[in-house]
């Protein structure tokens, strides 16, 4: 499976309360609930000034009263972010591992008869 339908499949099913598309980022809250839907997803490419747009999310977060919190994935833009994000102070918090697992040739299950 694409891991870029993955991450697209993860963030459609996993809905906060709101979203807000910001300059190529989708920016999630969802009161604090969980990380995955309350965080930036710097997933497009955007057109701002990056200093400027990471400031800009930092009021944004807190006046939501949540932490600032970026998840970072191999579709992140721009692809350096998370060396940016550590040079400020930013650090990893959590990992996530996906794993997936081809089903086509999985057999189904005979049924059998209790006698």
């Amino acid at each position: 499976m694409d891991n870029k339908l993955i991450e697209e499949l993860s963030l459609n099913h996993w809905q906060p309360l709101s979203t807000l598309l910001y300059d190529g980022w989708v920016l999630r809250f969802a009161n604090g609930y969980t990380k995955r839907a309350n965080s930036i997803n710097p997933i497009h490419y955007s057109t701002g000034d990056l200093n400027i747009k990471i400031k800009e999310c930092e009021k944004i977060y807190s006046s939501n009263h949540l932490l600032t919190t970026y998840k970072i994935t191999p579709f992140t833009s721009p692809a350096n972010l998370d060396d940016i994000l550590e040079g400020m102070g930013y650090s990893l918090v959590d990992t996530t591992s996906v794993q997936t697992l081809a089903l086509n040739n999985i057999n189904e299950p005979l049924l059998t008869s209790n006698k």
